[in-house]
């Protein structure tokens, strides 16, 4: 099965504690368009924790990761994420994306989400933190994409979460309070280096596009991967909608397909879960 995220990836990934995320340490993955620093360097540790929640979930995930920003979450380049778009689709099955913006002002960028939606990608994207200050964040409210909003460990929604949209579903995963990788020298006094709990709706959407993978993964192996009418419902992409007029989440998931993949490459930014074919 190969997999990869992609939200802010300005940091490089270290993942070395064996109960997160199968122990090794890996590098981020940049495209050729021209950044100001030469590789990723490790700055906050959000690109480490967020791979270390995707593998968690599952661990067999090949991770692409494309940086698309500087030093800090709030410069992010649009362009940036389109190249990183552009380059995903057709290479991936499942895009995560921990950020967004109040504005949805890139045509480029709704471009690549319907093109994403119509090749079957199933993108992910945190809804934002802004609690009742803010509305649903983009690309999250696009209608090609799966907003994700945050729980607590007993399921309830975190008080963070902007309030609901009667025209966007979403997806609730846990984003409270979790445990993932974080690099070691990062570490506070008194903290077991190599690992960090943080909270927000870019904790629990790659927990979100990583169960969608475990998913999906299991109805295709047999029986059901034989099944001449599951393989036929993996291949709808045909879109629905709810008696609300919302859009259906179940019309995102039927057009993919995951397989074993030894390969693993992490990354941050886009967690991209990408899948073999057939």
């Amino acid at each position: 099965m190969r997999m990869s995220a992609t939200d802010h990836l300005r940091a490089e990934i270290e993942i070395t504690r064996p109960s997160s995320a199968m122990g090794h340490k890996v590098n981020g993955r940049l495209l050729d368009w021209p950044c100001p620093q030469p590789r990723p360097q490790v700055a906050d540790g959000h690109g480490t924790h967020a791979v270390g929640l995707l593998l968690k979930v599952c661990p067999l995930a090949d991770v692409y990761v494309y940086r698309v920003t500087e030093n800090d979450t709030h410069s992010t380049n649009r362009e940036h994420v389109a190249e990183a778009l552009e380059d995903a689709i057709g290479k991936v099955d499942i895009i995560s994306i921990s950020f967004g913006w109040d504005l949805d002002n890139n045509q480029r960028l709704r471009d690549l989400l319907q093109r994403a939606y119509r090749e079957g990608v199933l993108v992910f994207a945190a809804s934002s933190n802004e609690g009742t200050r803010g509305s649903i964040a983009y690309p999250a409210r696009s209608d090609e994409v799966i907003a994700v909003d945050s729980a607590d460990y007993h399921g309830e929604p975190s008080k963070y979460n902007t309030p609901e949209d009667d025209q966007k579903l979403r997806f609730t995963a846990l984003g409270e309070d979790v445990e993932s990788a974080y690099p070691p020298q990062r570490a506070r006094a008194g903290v077991t280096p190599g690992s960090k709990r943080l909270s927000g709706t870019s904790c629990a959407t790659p927990i979100a596009a990583a169960t969608a993978a475990m998913l999906l993964e299991f109805a295709k192996q047999p029986p059901l991967g034989f099944d001449p009418s599951v393989l036929q419902h993996l291949k709808m992409v045909k879109s629905s909608e709810t008696s609300w007029g919302k859009r259906s989440m179940l019309t995102y998931l039927p057009s993919l397909g995951l397989a074993n993949n030894d390969q693993e490459e992490l990354g941050y930014g886009y967690q991209v879960l990408n899948s073999g074919q057939g």
